[in-house]
């Protein structure tokens, strides 16, 4: 309902050359703040996005630090408000290992059931006659649960590199949320159902951009940052 790009940190940095970059994302660790800031600095500018009417930016800031060099990016540039998915991490964790990547359609399924605690998220899987699927190469069937071309990230298939990840996220988590919740600029969300969720939180992100577009924030060419420990 925004019309506007989405970018997800994590995959801007994998496509960087940095091996250790790379590294240290599968490990589950932290990257150097400055060379996480550098890199997706230099992915915003090249996309030319400066003009445009604002970008959701999935995973950045993760750190204070990470705010602070944030400043000296162009106005345009910089994470103005911040999303917040609240999820438990015990679903959070659930549905990070149940991700799956396929090599031929180049979409992403999730093979994970989550029905617990008022949380109803049932797996992510094709149509039986999706479309997309039928690009596939003839001599291959349709993607489907417990196909060898389904693959799953490295930092997906450990569970304590899961963990670390997780808590890596929740230590910086509550000064992140802080500085953008004391200026006014975070809308929390608890998606309980998955993908039927999608409407009313797309309603609740609109309403609360209009809210503040009322109190005279610029929200045409802003940027959102979108918090979630799933990432």
């Amino acid at each position: 309902c925004l019309n506007i790009p989405l970018f997800t940190a994590s995959s801007i940095l994998r496509q960087s050359s940095s091996l250790d970059l790379t590294r240290r994302i599968d490990s589950g660790g932290l990257v150097d703040c400055p060379l996480v800031c550098d890199t997706l600095l230099g992915f915003l500018e090249r996309r030319h996005v400066e003009g445009s009417h604002g970008f959701l930016l999935d995973g950045f800031p993760r750190t204070l630090l990470q705010i602070e060099l944030m400043k000296k990016w162009p106005n345009a540039l910089r994470v103005h408000a911040a999303i917040q998915v609240d999820v438990p991490d015990h679903v959070c964790q659930t549905k990070m290992m149940g991700r799956r990547t396929c090599e031929y359609c180049h979409r992403g399924f999730n093979v994970a059931n989550v029905d617990t605690g008022g949380f109803h998220l049932p797996p992510l899987l094709p149509n039986k006659n999706d479309p997309e699927c039928a690009k596939m190469s003839s001599n291959k069937p349709r993607c489907g649960p417990g196909v060898d071309w389904w693959t799953k990230r490295k930092d997906d298939s450990d569970p304590k590199v899961v963990e670390q990840r997780i808590r890596l996220y929740r230590q910086h988590e509550g000064p992140i949320l802080k500085y953008y919740e004391q200026s006014g600029q975070l809308l929390s969300f608890t998606p309980r159902r998955g993908k039927p969720d999608i409407p009313r939180m797309q309603n609740e992100l609109q309403k609360w951009r209009d809210d503040r577009q009322g109190q005279g924030y610029d929200t045409k060419r802003e940027t959102l940052q979108k918090r979630s420990c799933r990432r």
